[in-house]
């Protein structure tokens, strides 16, 4: 993916560059919602928390949303925790997104920077996405 930066933090505007992240993904069909995503020379554990779908062109349903969280750990200690909120358009309404900190509160992963606190929005415009 090729996006410019223009995401928020809390409070303050982050570089306005553009930056390229190729990343791959190990998928074990045995382990459902559970990959192995590496990005920035690393390999980060991923779970998928939580989805949500809507009905397609075809009346089934498919994938619209989802809360994914990344967790690295060694010797007993966390090193990284990453939540993020996914979703296949690069325009979320704003009530699906407060759908989504809810449901982040209720599971529990607010307390780890799940909260609007703890996250920036990324803005997609202007991103190019890779087909495979």
């Amino acid at each position: 993916t090729t996006c410019p930066m223009t995401g928020v933090l809390p409070g303050e505007d982050v570089a306005k560059s553009i930056y390229t992240l190729n990343m791959t993904i190990q998928y074990d069909s045995a382990r459902p919602g559970e990959f192995i995503e590496k990005g920035f020379a690393y390999n980060f554990p991923n779970v998928v928390l939580f989805t949500w779908s809507k009905a397609g062109p075809d009346g089934r349903p498919y994938y619209d949303r989802s809360l994914q969280m990344q967790c690295v750990e060694a010797a007993g200690k966390i090193l990284f925790v990453g939540i993020n909120f996914l979703a296949r358009s690069p325009s979320v309404p704003k009530g699906e997104i407060d759908e989504m900190f809810s449901k982040a509160a209720e599971i529990g992963i607010d307390k780890y920077g799940g909260d609007r606190a703890g996250m920036y929005m990324v803005k997609h415009e202007g991103c190019r996405y890779p087909v495979s």
